[in-house]
Order: structure tokens, then sequence, then C-alpha cells
């Protein structure tokens, strides 16, 4: 998304709000923070922000394993049906940034 490009007024709004507004108006370290966003972004099918955050999500110490919990999780909530789209999205990003697939498995119940 370059809207810094066709709508230069609303990229400036948008990162003042977001990058200044918001994240000088709460207690979240910004690893919870990209979580948080990153699991707002999937129930409000936010799939090409999903696309653009998830690079930075990374680079905040959110790991892929903790984003591929959030979007399993989100299963329970959205149906596969919604989800399964970030998932793509998130195993194209990881393959473009030589994230080995598939993670380790991190399961700890069983059936």
């Amino acid at each position: 998304m370059l809207f810094s490009e066709t709508d230069p007024d609303f990229a400036k709004f948008f990162a003042d709000f977001a990058f200044d507004d918001v994240v000088n108006q709460n207690d979240l370290d910004d690893k919870t923070r990209m979580m948080a966003i990153l699991a707002t972004l999937i129930g409000c099918q936010g799939r090409k922000a999903f696309e653009c955050i998830l690079p930075d999500s990374l680079k905040m110490k959110v790991t892929p394993v903790e984003i591929k919990e959030i979007i399993y999780q989100a299963v329970a909530y959205l149906g596969i049906g919604r989800v399964a789209d970030f998932l793509e999205i998130a195993n194209d990003c990881f393959k473009s940034l030589n994230i080995n697939l598939p993670l380790e498995a991190q399961s700890t119940t069983t059936r």
C-alpha cells in the first residue's frame, strides 16, 4: 500500500495516528502491539494490510511460531474460510525471507 504516492494527506494522517497517537496512548510493548494488530487484521479481513505489516512484525521480534499460532487460533473464531488466505500470506512471506517451512511442531496436546 503506497498511499503516500496516491493519497499523501491520508498517508500522513494515518502515520501520525498509528505510529504516534496510538503508540503513545497505551502500555503495550512493540511486540505485543504487533501481535494484536495481526490478530485484528485477520478478524477484519484486512489481507493487504496484514501482508504489508507481517515483515515489520518479524522485525519487532514476533516469531514465526507466534504468527502461526495467531493464525491457527483465529480458525476457531472465524472459520477456515476466512483464515486460509492469511496462512497463505504468512507462508509466502516466510518463504521470501528464507524461513524454513514447515515450522517445528509446537503441539503439546493430543486429539
